[in-house]
């Protein structure tokens, strides 16, 4: 990547892909931070890592997996319903606020 810099059209071509309205000033700081982070590219790309073998995956431990298995508990019934609001004694059940409206 040598020499490639943004210019302002791409910057305005870019802004309307994503559907984003930009002032002149936001045209003008998207501008330099893309110039900036292309730089930043050109410094990464010219380290030599011809002798470094390829990184695929660097977590070693893998995802742990239990069998779901029903606990008893002990809690007091009421103490806990008191922390919910909309709770129905007599349907035993949660009301909750409706999300949907016609």
């Amino acid at each position: 990547m040598k020499d490639f810099n943004f210019e302002l059209k791409e910057v305005k071509h870019l802004a309307r892909l994503a559907r984003l309205k930009l002032s002149p000033s936001e045209e003008e700081q998207f501008l330099k931070d893309l110039n900036e982070i292309l730089k930043y590219i050109s410094k990464i790309q010219e380290v030599d890592t011809e002798k470094i073998e390829p990184l695929t995956y660097f977590e070693s431990q893998k995802n742990v997996f239990r069998e779901d298995e029903e606990r008893k508990i002990d809690y007091d019934r009421k103490l806990l319903l008191a922390n919910a609001p909309f709770y129905d004694h007599h349907m035993g059940h949660f009301k909750v606020h409706r999300v949907f409206r016609k």
